[in-house]
C-alpha cells in the first residue's frame, strides 16, 4: 500500500514540476537524468518500479517514480545487476524517458 501511494505521489509531483501528465495525447521523446536516494522499490509486480527522493535545482525535495522494464540497464559498482539487488537508501543516477505510460527508466547506476 505504501509503495503504491509513493508511486502515485511521485507521478503527480513529477507532472507538476515538469508540466507533463499521463493524460497527454502525444508522448514527448525526451530523456532526462536525475540523482537521488532510493526510497522504495517494487520488484514483485510488473512493471517494476523505482521511487527516488531528489532535490530540484531550487533546493526543493521531489519524489520521482520510474517504471523499470527488461531494457533498463542497471549497474552497481560497474556490474550489471537486477533491480532487486538495489536497496532503499542507496544513491543512484537515473536516466529516464518520458512515455505515455509514465517515466521509463533507461539506466540506473550506483557508483
Amino acid at each position: 500500500m505504501l509503495m503504491r501511494l509513493l508511486l502515485i505521489i511521485g507521478v503527480l509531483l513529477f507532472g507538476q514540476v515538469t508540466g507533463w501528465s499521463l493524460s497527454s495525447v502525444e508522448a514527448r521523446d525526451t530523456s532526462a537524468k536525475l540523482q537521488g536516494e532510493i526510497i522504495a522499490l517494487n520488484t514483485k509486480e510488473v512493471p517494476q518500479i523505482l521511487v527516488l527522493r531528489v532535490m530540484t535545482k531550487t533546493g526543493a525535495e521531489m519524489v520521482v517514480g520510474a517504471l523499470v522494464d527488461n531494457k533498463t540497464r542497471i549497474e552497481k559498482k560497474g556490474k550489471s545487476v537486477p533491480l532487486d539487488q538495489l536497496s532503499e537508501g542507496e544513491r543512484v543516477t537515473l536516466t529516464y524517458k518520458k512515455t505515455k505510460e509514465g517515466a521509463l527508466a533507461k539506466t540506473i547506476s550506483i557508483p
